[in-house]
């Protein structure tokens, strides 16, 4: 999920890969599955990252929620 300018909402999917999550606006991520790496860049604001289960690391402005 890259480049949006309205609000986004990344919920409760099972992502077989990485998980990038790059230059959004408002943008929550959470209860989401992720066989790899959960990747969060140049976000304007994350209003909600929690419940993600990432088998890989959590990198960028993801490190900081486990």
């Amino acid at each position: 999920m890259n480049n949006n300018t309205a609000a986004v909402q990344i919920d409760y999917n099972t992502v077989g890969g990485n998980l990038l999550v790059d230059n959004n606006a408002t943008t929550d991520v959470s209860g989401n599955s992720v066989a790899r790496n959960m990747e969060c860049e140049y976000n304007n604001m994350l209003t909600y990252l929690a419940l993600n289960m990432v088998k890989g690391r959590n990198e960028g402005q993801c490190a900081a929620f486990p």
